[in-house]
């Protein structure tokens, strides 16, 4: 918007200060009634125990909420948990662990929007205004009869709430309703509603304020799709599955619509089937999209992009099993076992470093990258003395190829003095070193990021060594760094 804009926006919003008062209101329009199932006994469970300072997380929350009216301590013969969930910021938020009461109620079939729908139809919009309703749950009263249902325990008493909280089953249901009938007339016409967020949508500045007037008095996305505009369908096939984009292409730019992928249950079929096979399950799947369109298959584009990528072709690995494949290394703990490899050459830089050394701990997948200029067995103990062992300790195994500098004397030497066995990965089946997979990852980003910074790719390497250290491991199913630090 520009000033003249804004400053139009501005007169509308205060226009209206009440609206945006500090005071949570209640509606006296609905109330939020709990129905239970045939033969449902109330719920009547056990308070979790908690650390001192969570309990105290606990009190504080409870008394706000009395203090606000949220809740009035009770005799009621239900009882749920309270659980502290953790918030993106680090926080705890109090929550009640409904399970067990919603288990046993009866559900409520109103209708919620999808997402997708509510995105589709911003198509044409040019304006758009969001409000976020104030602790919008929290203004709809729980019916009296269903208050005592939703009592929750503490290690200090029994409250229940007197509106309605998070986390009941039929509770989006009962906002929604609500919503859907204060904005009767206007929903889908010039305004958009998901449970307590409201999206204002308009073509013009003037509409817009109009209905931004309305809504006051009386909610990483894709790029919404143009329906005037032909869709572009790009997928690709293998045999383990589909990958499926939807994009158009329009003022020199491209958008995207929608991701899609799905695993592949018809192994046998041959790669010419299974490309047939992704353009019929492609078309189906964004029907809704692209039914009465224009549309583009590009199939096998994204494996023809990566075929052009020279870069990416000189360092990527073929997964393929091999025949024969060694025996799986146990590792009970910690830097038990690491596996070392060296990655070369790079373009030499202006710290004339040509070579990276990778270290890897078994257990917890954390990396280590040292840029280096020579590859000498003295070289590659040194770096393990003074930067990794002083760090982690002594590990009780060490695996690497059979590289020159991994089978020297020297190098035996140096691990049979401090009591550490040397294992190597069979020549038919390097990828057997645990090293070797990081690299599967690590080679092509270097690559690409070392032919465009030839001289100062050693500098950087460490913000790689992060991106592997942070990312959650499929295998563990948590990143190295919590797997070291908790």
């Amino acid at each position: 918007l520009d000033d003249t804009q804004k400053q139009r926006l501005r007169q509308v919003i205060q226009a209206f200060p009440d609206v945006f008062g500090d005071k949570t209101g209640r509606t006296g329009k609905v109330k939020h009634e709990i129905k239970l199932l045939p033969g449902s006994q109330p719920c009547n469970l056990l308070p979790y125990r908690y650390a001192p300072a969570r309990c105290q997380i606990i009190e504080e929350n409870v008394r706000e909420m009395c203090e606000q009216g949220v809740i009035v301590p009770s005799c009621s013969p239900s009882a749920s948990p309270v659980v502290l969930a953790p918030k993106k910021d680090g926080t705890l938020r109090f929550c009640v662990d409904y399970r067990r009461l919603n288990s046993m109620t009866i559900r409520d079939a109103y209708p919620i929007p999808r997402i997708d729908d509510t995105l589709d139809s911003l198509q044409e919009a040019k304006f758009i205004s969001t409000l976020d309703l104030r602790t919008g749950y929290s203004q709809v009263e729980i019916d009296e009869r269903s208050r005592e249902k939703t009592a929750f325990i503490t290690h200090k008493g029994l409250y229940v709430f007197q509106v309605m909280p998070y986390g009941l089953t039929n509770a989006p249901a009962t906002f929604q309703r609500f919503m859907d009938r204060v904005l009767a007339g206007l929903k889908w016409q010039c305004c958009l509603v998901y449970i307590d967020d409201v999206i204002i949508h308009t073509s013009t500045l003037d509409q817009h304020l109009k209905d931004l007037t309305k809504k006051l008095t009386t909610a990483p996305i894709m790029n919404t799709p143009n329906f005037e505009k032909p869709f572009i369908l790009e997928l690709d096939a293998c045999e383990y599955g589909f990958g499926a984009v939807l994009t158009q292409e329009y003022d020199t730019k491209k958008y995207v619509i929608v991701y899609a992928s799905r695993t592949l249950a018809e192994r046998k079929y041959d790669a010419t089937e299974r490309e047939a096979l992704a353009i019929v399950w492609a078309t189906k799947h964004f029907r809704v999209y692209i039914e009465g369109s224009k549309v583009l298959i590009r199939s096998d584009y994204v494996y023809n992009y990566v075929a052009s990528c020279e870069a990416c072709q000189q360092f990527k690995y073929n997964t393929a099993p091999m025949a024969n494949p060694t025996q799986s290394h146990i590792v009970n703990g910690p830097w038990h076992t690491i596996g070392i490899d060296i990655m070369r050459p790079f373009p030499n830089t202006s710290r004339q470093k040509r070579f990276l050394l990778v270290i890897v701990d078994y257990f917890t997948r954390w990396v280590e990258l040292f840029p280096l200029r020579t590859t000498t067995s003295i070289d590659v103990a040194q770096i393990l003395i003074n930067e990794v062992f002083s760090r982690f300790g002594f590990p009780a195994y060490i695996l690497s190829d059979n590289g020159p500098q991994f089978v020297s004397n020297i190098f035996r030497s140096f691990c049979e003095l401090i009591g550490i066995k040397q294992k190597f990965t069979a020549n038919y089946d390097p990828q057997s070193n645990m090293t070797e997979r990081v690299n599967r990852t690590l080679k092509p980003m270097l690559a690409i990021f070392a032919q465009n910074h030839p001289h100062s790719w050693d500098k950087e390497v460490q913000k790689l060594a992060f991106a592997l250290r942070t990312s959650v491991n499929e295998t563990t199913g948590e990143t190295p760094a919590f797997m070291i630090f908790g």
